[in-house]
């Protein structure tokens, strides 16, 4: 019998605060932001990949001239393989693993170098974004601004998505 008063306080009290969570959620002023759409539609986004590719331009030149050297040694020993002394071969396989060699010891950094270059000025893009979101918040009146993808439903009718705004105010940014 206790048990089930128990029970009964606890489902009674559950309801309440459900209820009360409820009438506190409509006074607040919610807005979604769907932030890899914004940042599809930013011209500072491709203009990265650009940026990155200037940067490293004479390395990734040498890098696929070294990889066109490679193939040609190689595409020379299946040519001309059965013509050569095996003293020839084995030069020029030896010449073809150390090309082989280098190219994987210069073209993992050089990738990592790009990406880390990359994602640096991802994130300074990202901060106008973000400085973005506040302002729109801000001059909104805006109590919460949530990321598209951590909401399960909103409404297709709600203005709560701000994310054309957002993109808006960055594109004039830079």
């Amino acid at each position: 019998m206790l048990n089930k008063a128990v029970k009964n306080a606890a489902v009674i009290l559950l309801g309440s605060l459900m209820l009360m969570g409820n009438a506190a959620a409509k006074d607040q002023k919610i807005g979604i932001v769907d932030v890899q759409a914004v940042a599809k539609q930013l011209p500072q986004m491709a203009a990265i990949q650009q940026t990155v590719e200037a940067e490293f331009k004479n390395q990734v030149e040498a890098l696929k001239k070294l990889q066109a050297d490679a193939k040609y040694n190689y595409d020379k020993l299946q040519r001309e393989g059965a013509t050569m002394s095996e003293d020839q071969q084995d030069e020029l396989k030896k010449t073809i693993i150390e090309q082989q060699k280098t190219l994987e010891e210069k073209g993992k950094p050089l990738q990592a170098a790009m990406q880390r270059r990359g994602a640096e000025e991802q994130n300074k893009i990202f901060a106008l974004v973000q400085q973005s979101i506040e302002k729109i918040a801000k001059d909104g009146n805006y109590d919460v601004i949530l990321h598209k993808t951590s909401v399960a439903f909103v409404a297709k009718s709600t203005s709560a998505d701000i994310s054309q705004k957002v993109a808006d105010i960055v594109k004039k940014l830079k």
